[in-house]
C-alpha cells in the first residue's frame, strides 16, 4: 500500500502548530519504523523534538536527514539552532555556513552563524555577517541587538550605541538593548550610567540572570560591596548552569568576605562547563590565578594564568591593530 507522505507531513505540522508535540513525535516515529531512510521524515521528527526542547534528539534526526541527501537550507538552519542550544558552537558554525551557502540571504542562518561566532570569540568574522544581516533586516530590534553584541566585543562603542538606540526606537521595551548600553558604559568606566541602564533592563525583565549579574558587577565597581556580594552570592548558589559574570563578581569579592576556597571551586567548575564562552573562560582563569596567588599556591597560580594566556589565541594584524588604536584614541578624548 502506498503511503501518503505529503499528507502525513501536513498532519505532523498541524499537530506541532496545535502544540500537540508528543503526538506528532509518536506518529512520526511510527512512520519512520516503516520508512527509515526517508529524509523528510527525519527532518520533521527533528523539528518536533526541537519544539519539545529535546535538542540532542533533534540534532540526531537533522543529521540523518542531511546524511540521506536533504540539501535544503532549512535543515541546516534548524540543526545550527539546536547545536547552538547545546553549546556545540563549532558544529553550529559549520551548519549555519552550509545554510548560507545554499541560501545567501537566509536571515536565520546568519543569526545562528553570528551566535556561534560570538561564543567562539570570532568577532571579526561575526562583524562581516552582522553587517549583511542588518542590510537585509534593518527594522528588526533583535537583529540590531545581535549585531550590537558583536560591535561591543570589538570595542566599536559608537556603533554599539547607534544599534542599541535603534533597537529601543523599534521596540520601546527592549531590555536587551538597555543591557547592551550598560556594557558600553562599563567598557568606558561610566559606572553610574551602566548601573542606570541595567536597572532599566531589570525593570522590564527582572528575572534575567545576565542583568542581575551586571547589576552586581556595577555595584562592585561603585564600591557597594555588600550589595554586590549579596546578589552574586544568591546567584552562584543556585543550580547550574551558573552565570559566568556572577561567579567572577563573587570571586573578585571573595577575599573581602573570606570565601576564596569556595570561589576557586566555582571558577574551576565554570572553566570546565561546555557552555562557557572563550572570553569568559579566559577571564575566569585569570581570576583563578589571582586567587591561588593570594593563598600562596604559586604553582597553581602560574598554571591558571598560563592557561588563560592560551585560552584565546591572538590574531594579530598590523592594519587592524593600527585602526583599532586610532579608534580608541578618537573615543577617549582629552576631556
Amino acid at each position: 500500500m502506498t503511503i501518503d507522505i505529503t499528507g502525513k507531513i501536513k498532519k505532523f505540522r498541524r499537530l506541532r502548530k496545535a502544540r500537540e508535540i508528543d503526538q506528532s513525535i509518536a506518529l512520526c516515529k511510527k512512520l519512520l519504523n516503516r520508512l527509515p531512510n526517508n529524509a523528510d521524515l527525519h527532518y520533521e521528527l527533528g523539528l518536533s523534538y526541537q519544539a519539545s526542547t529535546q535538542p540532542v534528539s533533534a540534532v540526531a534526526h537533522f543529521n540523518q536527514a542531511i546524511k540521506l541527501g536533504m540539501r535544503k537550507a532549512a535543515v541546516f538552519v534548524e540543526n545550527a539552532a539546536s547545536l547552538n542550544h547545546l553549546c556545540r558552537y563549532d558544529e553550529a558554525e559549520t551548519m549555519a555556513r552550509a545554510a548560507i551557502t545554499l541560501a545567501p540571504e537566509n536571515l536565520c542562518g546568519m543569526r545562528n552563524l553570528i551566535t556561534s561566532f560570538l561564543a567562539q570569540g570570532k568577532y571579526q568574522e561575526a562583524a562581516v555577517i552582522g553587517e549583511q544581516l542588518i542590510q537585509h533586516s534593518p527594522d528588526n530590534a533583535s537583529d540590531c541587538v545581535l549585531y550590537g553584541r558583536v560591535m561591543v566585543n570589538l570595542e566599536r562603542y559608537d556603533d554599539t550605541i547607534l544599534l542599541a538606540n535603534k533597537a529601543i526606537e523599534l521596540r520601546a521595551n527592549c531590555a536587551e538593548a538597555r543591557y547592551l548600553l550598560s556594557r558600553v558604559y562599563l567598557s568606558v568606566q561610566q559606572w553610574d550610567n551602566a548601573l542606570a541602564m541595567v536597572e532599566q533592563a531589570l525593570a522590564i525583565a527582572p528575572s534575567t540572570a545576565d542583568y542581575q549579574a551586571m547589576q552586581a558587577n556595577m555595584l562592585e565597581h561603585l564600591g557597594r560591596f555588600d550589595e554586590a556580594f549579596a546578589i552574586a552570592n544568591s546567584m552562584v548558589n543556585k543550580p547550574r548552569p551558573r552565570n559566568g559574570l556572577a561567579v567572577m563578581v563573587y570571586a573578585r569579592l571573595a577575599k573581602r568576605f573570606d570565601k576564596q576556597e569556595h570561589a576557586i571551586k566555582l571558577l574551576k567548575e565554570l572553566v570546565r562547563e561546555k557552555n562557557t564562552y572563550v572570553s569568559t573562560q579566559q577571564a575566569a582563569l585569570s581570576l583563578l590565578g589571582a586567587l591561588y596567588e593570594s593563598l600562596g599556591h604559586y604553582d597553581q597560580a602560574f598554571a591558571a594564568v598560563d592557561r588563560a594566556n592560551k585560552a584565546q589565541p591572538l590574531r594579530y594584524n598590523d592594519t587592524n591593530s593600527a585602526a583599532h588604536s586610532q579608534y580608541l584614541q578618537d573615543w577617549f578624548t582629552r576631556e
